[in-house]
């Protein structure tokens, strides 16, 4: 499954290349419930297998509750904390399917070049990195 086929992407005239065997991060600042309640892990694998660029006002609140919930220990208690999202502007929102077959989405900001870059990575396996 991770041969050494290449990937090159354009993106504001440089080429950069990944191969299969050494996959791309998708990095998450916390350990999200969103992936703790289907069992992904630091170090994962995931295929993004969809980039939609969205305005975040038009997501309800259900699903920025969803997309933001991460759970922490203090003073002896476990607490919900949501990652603060922005109320108005552009975003992407990342499809990704687990190796199992469960999917998860993550909100990320929209600019041009990451528009490009996620559309061009669809279909590829990306490495979970959750930073905590």
């Amino acid at each position: 499954m991770y041969n050494s086929i290449r990937l090159l992407l354009k993106i504001r005239g440089k080429t950069m290349t990944y191969r299969e065997n050494n996959p791309v991060k998708i990095r998450f600042s916390h350990n999200y419930e969103k992936l703790k309640n289907i069992n992904v892990k630091d170090g994962d694998k995931v295929t993004l297998i969809e980039a939609l660029k969205i305005e975040i006002a038009d997501l309800s609140s259900a699903f920025r509750r969803y997309d933001s919930c991460y759970r922490t220990f203090r003073d002896y208690q476990d607490r919900d904390n949501f990652f603060p999202l922005a109320k108005n502007g552009r975003f992407l929102l990342l499809i990704f399917m687990t190796e199992d077959g469960k999917i998860f989405t993550t909100i990320r900001r929209e600019t041009d070049t990451k528009h490009i870059y996620y559309k061009g990575m669809i279909g590829r396996i990306l490495k979970v990195i959750i930073e905590i």
